[in-house]
């Protein structure tokens, strides 16, 4: 299909989540701070990204 990466965006608290995504070969790729979510907590979340 002509795709050169994989984006994953994970919640930077999501230790079970940034595991995984890393132990599949995703690399940082860059931080979103201060992300709101639908109750109003505000988080980072981690951008991943897999170079196919």
């Amino acid at each position: 299909m002509g795709y050169a990466h994989i984006h994953a965006i994970v919640r930077a608290d999501n230790q079970g989540g940034l595991a995984y995504y890393q132990s599949r070969g995703f690399e940082d790729f860059r931080r979103l701070p201060n992300c709101t979510l639908a109750d109003g907590t505000r988080v980072d979340k981690i951008w991943k990204r897999f170079e196919l």
